[in-house]
């Protein structure tokens, strides 16, 4: 559903499916939104027009039970969490060829360790990604410089850092976290 900010107005059904769906994010043009469908087969990575509000959805990762969290950077490339194993999960990146809104570029793998990496959100400028990793035995937020193909551990306290959101001026990070004191 979409609902206008400060308009008393009822929210609009934009998405026509029987699944549960989690995880939207707009295109940087806000016509678009990307979306984790969750199916009875698996997880699906699903697009959809919004703006004008068109009533075909695009099945953008098709391997079911694959993919989750897809996030739309300021790049124009979507960020997602490709699950390798039950045990295992990495940040892919991937962007769309010519007209066709289903026709994917290249799925390029942006991290890869044998723990569970997801929520990939890049930052306004594009050159960093803030993820989460448990490489170091409990979640914690990382950054990835993009064109080093560095990254760096950011959170070094606490014991369930996760849900990163850059700030518009990319100079912070909020996150969820717990603390033992406060």
């Amino acid at each position: 559903y979409m609902n206008q900010v400060a308009i008393n107005s009822k929210p609009v059904r934009i998405t026509y499916n029987r699944y549960s769906n989690s995880n939207v994010s707009w295109n940087p043009g806000k016509t678009k939104i990307v979306y984790t469908a969750h199916t009875t087969k698996g997880s699906q990575i699903m697009m959809q027009q919004v703006v004008p509000l068109l009533l075909e959805t695009f099945v953008i990762f098709k391997d079911l039970g694959k993919a989750s969290g897809p996030y739309w950077g300021a790049d124009n490339n979507v960020y997602m969490t490709m699950h390798v194993t039950s045990q295992n999960s990495d940040i892919y990146q991937f962007g769309f060829k010519g007209s066709d809104p289903a026709e994917l570029s290249k799925i390029k793998r942006l991290t890869s360790n044998s723990g569970i990496e997801t929520e990939g959100q890049l930052s306004p400028n594009g050159t960093l990604l803030a993820y989460v990793s448990d490489k170091t035995g409990s979640p914690q937020i990382y950054l990835l410089d993009i064109n080093a193909k560095k990254s760096t551990r950011l959170t070094k306290s606490g014991g369930y850092n996760v849900t990163p959101a850059w700030a518009p001026n990319g100079k912070s990070i909020a996150f969820r976290g717990i603390r033992n004191k406060i």
